[in-house]
């Protein structure tokens, strides 16, 4: 798109400060101008901290986070995979807040936010990380799960039925040991676990120390053939 091309050029040409204000007021215009799904102008009006828009029906995106977000896989075939870094000693970000949109009534795995690279949905990884924690939206259900510091206790922390449908949009919002969620945002409700994400240098048993999140849009982290269909696009806000 011309218009959002020449936008990008004159927020590069700023200090980070002030390209990262340029770059919400670059989001705004966007979506004043139609740029981008009209639902999404409701879900936002204003941009606070920066962002990366994934439109899972044109696999196409606009990420304006500074090497934050790095995309692991696609946006293809109307899915996504991204990791997210939440380093405020590095690139000043503790949480991320999701604004998931689905243009159909969901199927299968449509949204899974892990702490490992390998998570695959139900709770676990490959062995890459002990801190492992993860979140699925499975149907219209969701559904979160504890690291394997919880064990032998059971990974399951909590689960909600009927969470999104069609035409609907879920917000989310991840930071160390918290996760919450609703169809507002702030999302309404939450859960806190020393067993959730591990985002303030919690040692490892199996990997090493990060202070990274991963994310799968109508597919699982680690495993493309765990996949649904329903998102349709993704707001992802980075705040202090």
């Amino acid at each position: 798109m011309v218009i959002q091309q020449s936008v990008r050029t004159v927020v590069r040409a700023f200090r980070p400060a002030m390209a990262t204000k340029l770059a919400a007021l670059a989001l705004s215009a966007v979506l004043v101008l139609g740029l981008i799904p009209a639902s999404l102008q409701t879900a936002k009006a204003q941009s606070v901290g920066s962002y990366c828009f994934i439109d899972l029906v044109a696999n196409t995106f606009d990420n304006q986070t500074g090497g934050a977000i790095s995309f692991v896989s696609g946006p293809a075939g109307g899915q996504a995979v991204v990791k997210i870094t939440l380093n405020p000693n590095v690139n000043d970000y503790s949480r991320a807040v999701f604004r998931v949109h689905y243009a159909s009534a969901p199927t299968n795995w449509t949204l899974n936010i892990g702490d490992s690279a390998t998570n695959d949905g139900g709770g676990g990884d490959a062995g890459t990380q002990s801190n492992d924690a993860e979140m699925q939206i499975f149907g219209d259900t969701l559904s979160v799960f504890a690291n394997d510091n919880i064990l032998p206790a059971s990974k399951l922390l909590l689960t909600r039925p009927t969470v999104v449908a069609s035409g609907e949009t879920i917000t989310l919002e991840v930071k160390d040991n918290y996760m919450g969620w609703g169809p507002g945002n702030p999302p309404q409700q939450h859960v806190r676990s020393q067993f959730l994400y591990a985002l303030n240098g919690q040692p490892d048993t199996q990997g090493p120390i990060n202070y990274d999140i991963y994310a799968g849009f109508n597919r699982t982290i680690g495993d493309s053939t765990r996949n649904g269909n329903g998102a349709s696009w993704v707001l992802i806000q980075l705040l202090p």
